[in-house]
């Protein structure tokens, strides 16, 4: 299963998601460079490009998606 979620992020929150993008891209960097097999984490190609492609579209509309806590709301809709 796939879900798609685009999410406007605040000003303040910026740089820290910006720092867990740049974290993931380095652990998938590492995992490839590690082994295809690791247990640890891994993503397919598949995976991967997806991700990419998100944040392709992420960068050329930022201002276009939902807040998180609209996105937290429909993943969680029973916490408040």
């Amino acid at each position: 299963m796939t879900h798609q979620v685009t999410l406007s992020i605040p000003d303040k929150d910026y740089l820290f998601f910006m720092d867990m993008v740049k974290k993931l891209k380095l652990k998938i960097k590492a995992d490839v460079e590690v082994s295809d097999n690791s247990p640890e984490f891994s993503l397919s190609k598949e995976q991967k490009d997806e991700l990419e492609l998100r944040l392709e579209e992420y960068f050329k509309n930022p201002n276009q998606g939902s807040e998180w806590k609209d996105v937290k709301n429909r993943l969680f809709p029973t916490r408040k």
